[in-house]
């Protein structure tokens, strides 16, 4: 019985995805973040008009992108109490394992947010996608936050990368 219902879950989470334009939708999540971000957060986009559009389940990207701004803003206002928050979306190419171990690259949507806070340290890198892991105090949060944005994407055929944003902070590609 539980494999029938996973079925029947990928199905219907299969049934609402679309072409989707990325740009658009992180367009229309900047009118979701006004109202969460506080004054000492400046949002900046930059978004490449001519990518293509991505096979994708509109409400399950928004809370990704979602997700990955309110810890940006968590981290932006711990570390300094404010910063830049960045979205970005540009076409690229994305490697993916073979069976005979090489690798094969696909063209993909990149969007990238990056945000002024104190980093990802790399003693933790590896733990930050587990469900209910958080460095957040408690009552602060519940460490689902990561781990949902892996599952979206993964289960969208993506990858999630962290790495140092450049002049610090954390990139999410």
């Amino acid at each position: 019985i539980p494999l029938c219902l996973v079925a029947s879950e990928m199905f219907l989470r299969d049934n609402h995805r679309r072409l989707l334009d990325m740009g658009a939708l992180v367009k229309e999540t900047m009118h979701v973040l006004t109202r969460v971000l506080p004054e000492g957060i400046e949002v900046q986009t930059d978004i490449d008009e001519t990518v293509h559009p991505a096979l994708a389940d509109e409400s399950q990207l928004q809370q990704a992108v979602l997700n990955l701004c309110i810890n940006a803003r968590d981290a932006m206002l711990a570390h300094s109490g404010g910063g830049v928050l960045k979205l970005s979306v540009r076409a690229g190419l994305l490697s993916k394992p073979l069976d005979d171990g090489g690798s094969a690259e696909e063209p993909a949507v990149i969007l990238r947010v990056t945000d002024t806070g104190p980093g990802v340290p790399d003693n933790l890198r590896r733990r930050i996608f587990d469900p209910f892991f958080t460095t957040k105090g408690l009552g602060r949060g519940m460490g689902l936050g990561l781990s949902s944005v892996y599952n979206l994407v993964d289960t969208h055929g993506g990858t999630v990368d962290v790495n140092h944003a450049p002049g610090g902070g954390a990139q999410f590609s």
